[in-house]
């Protein structure tokens, strides 16, 4: 008699069969014995699970949205290429000071071009009172 895991434990075996869907490779990464591994493979259905895993892939692949995705990117790819450019312009030119607010700005482009959520409250924060600052430590 097999003894019942956690569902800590199942999630481990389960991200482990994603990774290579093999008895052997659930007992050595999650360090369980081959008898617990088949188990829970046929338990909580492994295969039937990650077939649907792979044809949900498979339609998101085949779909005509991937090409607008596609160029999408590639106008944000480009897009960050300029305002990468004119930085780099600006710093060379000797008489640029950097802004706390420039460096936002940078910061919320290198979000946008992953994909993250934007994580910028509704109430716009000011960080003049950190410029001053820094001016005053280069004096």
């Amino acid at each position: 008699m097999v003894a019942p895991l956690s569902e800590e434990k199942q999630a481990e075996l389960w991200k482990a069969y994603k990774e290579k869907p093999s008895a052997s490779h659930l007992c050595i990464t999650c360090a369980v014995s081959r008898t617990t591994a088949i188990k829970y493979i046929k338990l909580l259905d492994f295969p039937a699970r990650l077939k649907r895993i792979r044809e949900i892939a498979m339609d998101i692949a085949e779909s005509e949205d991937i090409d607008e995705i596609v160029e999408d990117i590639r106008q944000i790819t480009r897009a960050k290429r300029k305002v990468a450019k004119a930085l780099i312009k600006q710093i060379e030119s000797e008489d640029y000071v950097p802004k706390v607010a420039d460096l936002d700005r940078l910061a919320r482009l290198e979000a946008f071009v992953k994909g993250e959520p934007d994580s910028r409250p509704e109430s716009k924060v000011s960080y003049e009172w950190l410029e001053g600052d820094l001016e005053e430590d280069e004096d």
